[in-house]
């Protein structure tokens, strides 16, 4: 059961990378970065007050949206990483070989892609 758990942690840790990656072009991170960069930069151009508050008010809601995105990303990937975690017996050691495994195989996968 452990080696099936250490190889699931794997393919896991390399599921949740590309899942990452490609929820990050799905979503349009660095448009939308730049998006909001172009609005603080029209907000210090900005001569009038009302200008200045519909502007904060249009960054703070691509913000925040922007947030939630990301937070929905890292909620599926952190479902990936606990799936089977209920079929298996949770010692100290057994879960901390699959943490570490999961992690090394993120990693190394995200550093090799």
């Amino acid at each position: 059961m452990t080696v099936a758990l250490l190889i699931y942690a794997g393919a896991a840790g390399i599921a949740i990378v590309e899942g990452l990656r490609r929820a990050m072009a799905a979503i349009g991170v660095a448009p939308r970065l730049t998006q909001l960069q172009d609005l603080l930069r029209a907000f210090r151009a900005a001569e009038d007050d009302d200008t200045r508050q519909r502007l904060i008010l249009q960054a703070g809601l691509r913000t925040l949206a922007l947030s939630f995105l990301l937070f929905a990303s890292l909620a599926v990937a952190c479902l990936v990483m606990l799936l089977p975690l209920p079929w298996v017996p949770t010692t100290t050691a057994t879960m901390t070989a699959y943490m570490v495994v999961l992690s090394v195989a993120a990693v190394a996968w995200w550093r090799l892609r």
